[in-house]
């Protein structure tokens, strides 16, 4: 069985341009909402989601902020309602519409009336816009990764336990998908294992990079798991003996 090392299983991991691309765009998404992310996103979310009611407030201070959306100045307000006879204090964000002493809606959620705010403004200064696109980036490239994980888990086991064969491409067509007006390819390998001929299919931008006789590593029990060493990063290329 072939040793791999943690530094070579990452260099597997990120094996292919997209891959690293991927990486980097989820590295930084996972920045940028770490960055951005406020404790009023929470709230903002809660209300979008949850079910509310509404009462009557006061505002009872306000103050300015540094950000502005639509070119008008956003406000921190802090006001009180009522539930129950309870006097409730919140905090929203919104333009500067009110003075201290106006009377206000409030919305509130049913389950908890702490979470508050003035009806049409916002628990964050901006609401949940770029809290939700970049968290949106974020569990795409999430899945994303977690999909690589797996498959990078099974060619690991091909290349610990695998067995190396003659493939020969038998076919090249093109697929239905374009990245800057070029076509993608699917080749297709032919390769016996265990005396049984079986294909292996890739699919690449470069169809001329892999050439018509190749080399192949197959997992002995499942043939159909298997990749072209062509495919591989240099440094694992270079660990597999002929």
């Amino acid at each position: 069985m072939r040793h791999i090392s943690l530094n070579n299983k990452f260099t597997l991991f990120l094996n292919g341009c997209l891959i690293k691309i991927g990486f980097i765009v989820w590295l930084s998404s996972t920045f940028l909402f770490l960055i951005t992310y406020d404790s009023g996103d929470i709230e903002d979310f809660r209300m979008m989601v949850g079910s509310k009611e509404n009462a009557k407030g006061f505002v009872t201070y306000k103050e300015s902020t540094s950000y502005s959306e639509d070119g008008e100045e956003i406000y921190l307000y802090y006001y009180n309602f009522s539930k129950n006879e309870e006097i409730i204090a919140g905090q929203s964000y919104g333009p500067n519409y009110y003075d201290i002493d106006n009377e206000v809606k409030v919305e509130f959620l049913k389950s908890d009336p702490e979470a508050s705010r003035i009806i049409e403004q916002h628990n964050t200064k901006g609401g949940l816009t770029i809290t939700l696109v970049i968290g949106a980036i974020f569990l795409i490239t999430s899945f994303f990764f977690v999909k690589r994980i797996l498959k990078t888990r099974e060619e690991i086991i091909i290349f610990k336990r695998g067995e190396i064969v003659k493939a020969q491409k038998v076919k090249e067509e093109t697929t239905n998908v374009t990245i800057n007006d070029s076509p993608q390819y699917k080749l297709t390998y032919d390769f016996l294992a265990n005396g049984v001929k079986h294909q292996h299919y890739i699919k690449t931008m470069t169809p001329d990079k892999f050439p018509k006789k190749t080399k192949l590593i197959y997992l002995p029990e499942n043939p159909k798991k298997a990749f072209l060493k062509k495919s591989l990063p240099k440094k694992l290329k270079d660990m597999l003996k002929e």
